[in-house]
């Protein structure tokens, strides 16, 4: 175990069409578009994730538990019942992050002002679900790495979700040190770019 942070600057990885659609409200086998309407929707998505810049960072860490709190050392600790239940099994945890830049936030606040606002729906499910891919890129490939050692990642938990407060962001912020990866965070524990997402997950061992 080591506290390297890892950097990644061109993740080639897209989010899922079926995904996207998903995400704006489309049901397969239930919501009824034309071939031509299709057409412009997936034309629409293509152009979505030209204007993603995939980027990603993590790292490992050593961690002691105290009923509800996860400590990284006596000072700096996460109080959640839901992430503690989590990482019952976990003596370390991976600290993820993921995001698409600002490029197709700008492009989605442009088109929603003066543009399409189908077209910025589009480009703002599209963001989201990239960055999703980006920790579910991150999340296998430590999973092909901590296979070989008879271990694996839990599911990962974001901050902001259950018991667990958005002011975690700001722990996982300067642990992966992510300006170097373009991101920013607000003195309300917002991350800019928007679409950016962090993440923990816990590392257990492999069933024989």
């Amino acid at each position: 175990m080591n506290n390297k942070i890892n950097y990644f600057y061109n993740i080639k990885k897209e989010a899922e069409n079926k995904k996207i659609l998903f995400r704006i409200g489309y049901k397969s086998g239930i919501t009824k578009i034309s071939k031509k309407d299709e057409k412009e929707i997936n034309l629409m998505i293509k152009k979505s994730k030209n204007l993603c810049s995939l980027k990603g960072a993590y790292s490992r860490f050593k961690i002691f538990k105290n009923k509800d709190k996860i400590f990284f050392n006596k000072k700096i600790f996460i109080k959640s019942k839901n992430l503690s239940k989590l990482l019952i099994d976990s003596d370390e945890v991976v600290l993820m992050a993921a995001t698409v830049g600002q490029e197709i936030i700008n492009e989605r606040d442009k088109q929603m002002k003066n543009g399409d606002p189908v077209y910025s729906i589009i480009l703002d499910a599209t963001a989201s679900e990239t960055a999703d891919a980006g920790l579910d890129w991150i999340q296998d490939f430590l999973n092909t790495i901590l296979a070989k050692n008879g271990m694996q990642l839990t599911r990962r938990y974001s901050p902001g979700y259950g018991d667990l407060d958005i002011s975690v962001q700001k722990i996982i912020y300067k642990k992966l040190d992510l300006k170097k990866i373009g991101i920013r965070i607000t003195k309300k524990y917002l991350l800019i770019p928007e679409k950016s997402v962090l993440a923990i997950a816990g590392i257990i061992k492999t069933e024989n």
